[in-house]
């Protein structure tokens, strides 16, 4: 086994060498390097901050919300079923971005996991917020109805 990936990493780096290994390898390395940030950004929860007349949604795909502009927020016991991400980063359940939403169309996802979720409903969007943390998704929830 030894012999036959020294043989194959030889053959390897053969195929690299010149102009055009070079390139290939850079465009290899700035791929990498783009898609790292990404998934750390991707990856962090929302930090939401409810003042007396905003809701305040910081990081990727983040907004400000007017509380008088909130119609309805409810707890629902699971996260909704997606049909399909029109502009969003999707990563095994954390989904956060615009997503075509089963029952209710396009709406805005900020969800970290399963089990409980917000859903929010403005006068212009329908979101979904969750936490990792269950607990701290219900504790937005009680800051959101009072």
């Amino acid at each position: 086994v030894s012999a036959f990936l020294l043989t194959r990493s030889s053959d390897l780096s053969l195929a690299y060498k010149g102009v055009a290994g070079t390139i290939a390898i850079a465009v290899i390395v700035l791929v990498v390097c783009a898609i790292i940030p990404l998934l750390i950004v991707g990856n962090q929860e929302p930090e939401i901050t409810i003042t007396d007349q905003q809701m305040q949604i910081s990081g990727i795909y983040g907004n400000d919300y007017n509380l008088s502009d909130i119609e309805s927020v409810t707890l629902q016991d699971e996260c909704p079923v997606t049909t399909f991400k029109t502009n969003g980063f999707a990563m095994g359940k954390i989904k956060k971005g615009h997503f075509n939403v089963q029952n209710d169309g396009n709406s805005l996802l900020f969800l970290s996991g399963s089990g409980k979720c917000i859903r929010i409903k403005t006068k212009s969007d329908i979101i979904y917020i969750n936490f990792a943390d269950e607990i701290v998704t219900m504790d937005l929830y009680g800051k959101l109805v009072k």
